[in-house]
């Protein structure tokens, strides 16, 4: 029976559904070998994943990150989300420059929130004390789900995030930055879902060859939740820009029949990629196990 890779996954640290105990014993149940957390802007749920693993025979672990990034590119900003993969988890500023950022979230988030009840006349019913505001996760539909599960009519505030979105200042990091922190522990940089972009294929190859000139090292060509076409092109850009490829579920939640391991409709299943192989060859593999 193959076993399978899947090198993005998230925990109940940032926007996921699962415990990291979880994701492992549904990960074994999916016939995975090797997985990574990449949490957003969070690396908790890697460190508590390649504690529980360290001597399960059946599981190994790359450690793993997902950046909130934002390039100045062709005259106009682009968001990225970059992958960090065998990252060290114990290097303090990389872990200080995540915790920065997530407070600084937090700021905004629980700003936001104060600023909408009080113009839409809504009593906060605890919000500010059951809610963790640090989390990468939609404002939108995290406001909505609490006051409904507290019975309250959420007209006012749909219209308020109409009227009045939330704009994060200063939270996302720079590209250069993100590549910078990856690279200075140890890491490999590698471009998340690169069709979410929202640029055409002749933008995106030119954009990926000037991250490749800033210095990525690989391309997430193999992701659940794209289309056979857009993992072929990214495929492509792999090859031609020598660039090693991941595979991905982006597993948040089960709502979406993407599962940990196989994907959409078993579109993933993927039991070898060139980042593991390459970590492998070149000794590079602190924390996955032969």
């Amino acid at each position: 029976m193959n076993k399978y890779i899947d090198l993005h996954i998230h925990s109940v640290y940032s926007d996921g559904i699962l415990t990291v105990e979880e994701i492992i014993e549904t990960a074994k149940n999916n016939n995975a070998k090797i997985i990574a957390i990449t949490d957003h802007d969070n690396i908790d749920g890697s460190k508590e994943l390649l504690l529980k693993i360290n001597s399960d025979p059946l599981l190994s672990a790359v450690s793993g990150v997902e950046l909130s990034t934002v390039y100045s590119w062709n005259n106009h900003k682009v968001k990225i989300h970059l992958l960090g993969y065998n990252i060290d988890i114990n290097d303090s500023f990389f872990s200080s420059e995540l915790i920065n950022k997530r407070n600084s979230r937090k700021k905004q988030n629980i700003d936001y929130t104060k600023k909408l009840l009080s113009n839409c006349c809504i009593p906060d019913y605890g919000i500010f004390e059951h809610v963790d505001f640090s989390k990468h996760v939609y404002l939108k539909k995290l406001l909505i789900n609490y006051f409904s599960n507290v019975g309250i009519d959420c007209t006012a505030i749909i219209r308020y995030f109409q009227e009045s979105p939330i704009q994060y200042i200063d939270y996302d990091f720079s590209l250069e930055q993100a590549l910078s922190m990856i690279h200075n522990t140890g890491g490999l940089a590698v471009l998340a879902h690169p069709y979410q972009t929202k640029l055409d294929n002749t933008n995106l190859e030119l954009m990926v060859s000037s991250l490749v000139d800033q210095g990525l090292d690989g391309i997430e060509s193999t992701y659940a939740r794209a289309s056979n076409q857009d993992n072929l092109f990214a495929g492509f850009l792999a090859k031609k820009y020598n660039l090693l490829e991941t595979c991905g579920s982006d597993f948040h939640t089960f709502i979406y029949g993407n599962f940990i391991a196989y994907g959409k409709d078993n579109n993933l299943c993927i039991d070898n990629c060139s980042l593991m192989d390459w970590l492998i060859k070149n000794g590079k593999e602190r924390y996955t196990k032969n």
